[in-house]
């Protein structure tokens, strides 16, 4: 379910606290140190979540694209943003005051369930990731980012920024072309304009499968 759909059902006066606003590329949601008065949600768009240490280097944490919060956990902590969120194409925002997103769990308690969902989520990719990342192959970890990216599109298509998957995945270019160039001489994917479509969704999936066995 959409978050969108859970907020249809909001009571009218924490309803008109509720706002929908439109960012452009470039510009950043939320920046690494601040304290956010407001918790975000992404309905269409792009945006790159990252943290930089205190050298200038940068963690991705991820691209995401719709359905995704972010402030939720810096506002429930009074913690300042850890990883600062900007837009990669113009994108749209669903903004909530903390004050009205505490009223919400009482108000609405699917949504507080789904918000539930999407934390436990993320904290089962994080604890993935780093498990993954040392035993297993990169052609895993670059099939599971296209999958992952895929997954909710209609058309199996992505936006396709290498400089950006390398980062994620903390490989080089150069690795990640290889693996790229192997997907895409057997026919699992094409890339056009920096556009990749999956062309063999199955292939994809048991790529992943097998090295669980």
């Amino acid at each position: 379910m959409q978050f969108t759909e859970l907020l249809s059902n909001v009571p009218s006066p924490l309803k008109e606290a509720i706002h929908t606003f439109e960012l452009e590329k470039g510009k950043f949601l939320l920046e690494q140190g601040a304290y956010p008065s407001y918790v975000y949600i992404l309905i269409d768009g792009e945006v790159r979540a990252y943290h930089s240490s205190a050298s200038g280097q940068e963690f991705l944490l991820g691209i995401f694209h719709r359905n995704e919060l972010f402030g939720e956990l810096e506002v429930q902590t009074k913690t300042p943003v850890f990883a600062s969120v900007k837009c990669l194409e113009d994108s749209v925002f669903i903004r909530i005051p903390h004050e009205v997103y505490f009223e919400l769990f009482r108000a609405v308690p699917e949504f507080a369930i789904h918000v539930n969902m999407q934390i436990c989520r993320r904290n089962i990719n994080a604890s993935s990731r780093m498990v993954e990342h040392n035993f297993f192959p990169l052609e895993y970890h670059v099939v599971k980012y296209i999958v992952a990216c895929t997954e909710d599109m209609k058309e199996s298509s992505m936006r396709l920024n290498k400089k950006e998957v390398a980062l994620f995945l903390g490989t080089c270019l150069r690795s990640l072309n290889r693996i790229l160039k192997q997907l895409q001489d057997g026919r699992l994917i094409e890339i056009k304009k920096n556009v990749l479509y999956v062309l063999d969704k199955n292939q994809m999936n048991m790529i992943l499968s097998k090295n669980f066995r």
